[in-house]
């Protein structure tokens, strides 16, 4: 399985902040990117089209994200009703889907460095200054590579059908 841990580990790093902010560990990650490399090694069949270490890549790849979704979800679920008062009514189940779809798919297309900024600004509740000392940079640095990020957030959403 060692030779598989070099394409794991670079999944891993290019999400590992996510993770973090999700509580899950880059161990749980490997364990989760281990398990998935030796089906992915079981299930591939030479005449598909792929070489054995994309279909690798792409199973870990995917079985990784499902692991960072499902973590989201259940951050997302905790802090709704943590912040939910008797009168309001739950999400709607469609917009819950909605935003799980499109949280991951932010969290596969965007560098790990904007979708940081856009959790720490919108699901933590950070302010730019804040932003900007975590990073040590200015706090117009932070608000620019924030702005920057959303609009990628956007157009990515919008090409992909997600939004309109």
């Amino acid at each position: 399985m060692m030779e598989w841990d070099r394409l794991i580990g670079s999944e891993i790093c290019r999400v590992k902040r996510a993770a973090a902010l999700l509580g899950v560990s880059e161990d749980d990650l490997m364990a989760v990117g281990r398990s998935s490399a030796l089906s992915a090694e079981e299930s591939w069949d030479d005449e598909g089209g792929r070489s054995l270490s994309s279909w690798v890549w792409l199973q870990v790849h995917y079985d990784v994200g499902k692991v960072l979704e499902r973590h989201g979800r259940m951050l997302a679920h905790d802090t709704e009703y943590e912040a939910a008062t008797d009168d309001e009514l739950p999400p709607d189940p469609d917009t819950v889907v909605l935003v799980g779809r499109a949280l991951t798919y932010l969290q596969a297309h965007l560098h790990s460095l904007e979708w940081t900024l856009l959790w720490l600004r919108h699901a933590e509740g950070w302010t730019s200054s804040e932003i900007a000392d975590e990073l040590g940079i200015t706090t117009v640095a932070a608000r620019i590579k924030l702005h920057r990020a959303a609009r990628k957030s956007e157009t990515l959403l919008r090409s992909a059908g997600i939004v309109e």
